[in-house]
């Protein structure tokens, strides 16, 4: 009987340290995509209370992501209903998350994965402790217990935080850059992580169990972009059978880095930025024979948000 103790006392615990981590994850997650309920980075969040399923194109990535990728200018000018998912300096176990969260409302046509966060590297128990969190939210917001209220001890969460800018962030500033001939051609390879490559085939055989096209591009920066890191990106393409555009080649999109970015070439401004989305609206458009929403009040939230926008700018 002893020896049959051994084995249960362990599994009890177990199971019992396994139950308060689910019950208390429960109270520590936030019950609302706003900061006053303890959401962090709340722009990249503001899908949560889209409207299920009217997002046809996911853009996601680290901040030069966010700097680029502006969905009320696609929704404008060819009707695409789009979202852009950016943290500063993502990791690409980030990157992965908030995609996997995002398809459990979202069913978009394609998911364009600007692949700057494929270079950043990170402690491997970090990846660790993101996974646990995927399971079991208190290990992310375990800090949030000095600001619970009796409305954390609610299971029932309401998302109620839609971005204004659809995930973009609007920077005018102008800070000029000496522009060099950083993507002059050359046969060396940027190493990039095992690990990341993992999340990278991860990220691809999600969008495949969910019939969503899944695409690489590396947006224009002068100073995050060379031809190394090209020729890797275009190595892993291949090797994952995956569509990938490297802006930073493509003659049409006229970069003045006198004028389009606001940190002397690192990330665009929106002057940049609308010159991105004249060349990325059609491409996607065509290539993924997207509809046109405007018009639909299915998606009547683009058109306010579209609204409220040009009123600011005006």
């Amino acid at each position: 009987m002893d020896r049959y103790c051994n084995y249960i006392k362990p599994i009890l615990f177990l199971c019992i340290f396994f139950g308060l981590l689910w019950i208390f994850s429960i109270i520590f997650v936030p019950k609302n995509n706003l900061g006053d309920f303890g959401m962090r980075n709340i722009a990249a969040h503001g899908f949560l209370a889209e409207k299920e399923d009217t997002i046809d194109v996911l853009f996601i990535g680290d901040s030069l992501a966010y700097a680029s990728f502006f969905p009320l200018q696609l929704y404008e000018d060819y009707g695409i209903t789009s979202f852009t998912i950016g943290t500063p300096a993502q990791k690409m176990y980030e990157t992965y998350s908030f995609l996997e969260t995002f398809l459990k409302t979202q069913n978009p046509k394609v998911v364009v994965f600007e692949n700057g966060a494929m270079l950043r590297e990170y402690p491997t128990d970090e990846a660790i402790r993101a996974e646990v969190s995927r399971y079991f939210p208190i290990v992310e917001y375990h800090n949030r217990w000095k600001n619970l209220t009796i409305n954390d001890f609610n299971t029932k969460i309401n998302y109620t935080y839609t971005d204004p800018t659809k995930g973009y962030k609007k920077i005018d500033n102008v800070v000029s850059g000496v522009e060099n001939d950083y993507m002059k051609k050359n046969k060396k390879y940027q190493n990039i992580s095992k690990e990341n490559e993992m999340y990278l085939e991860r990220m691809q055989k999600l969008c495949e169990e969910h019939d969503i096209e899944f695409m690489m591009v590396s947006t224009i920066t002068m100073k995050s972009m060379n031809y190394a890191r090209h020729n890797s990106f275009q190595r892993l393409s291949e090797e994952y059978d995956i569509p990938y555009i490297d802006l930073n080649l493509v003659q049409d999109i006229d970069i003045d880095w006198t004028n389009d970015s606001y940190d002397a070439g690192e990330h665009l401004n929106y002057y940049g930025a609308l010159k991105i989305g004249d060349y990325i609206g059609p491409y996607l458009k065509e290539t993924y024979n997207l509809e046109d929403h405007r018009g639909d009040s299915k998606y009547s939230s683009y058109e306010e948000a579209l609204v409220n926008f040009n009123k600011k700018v005006e």
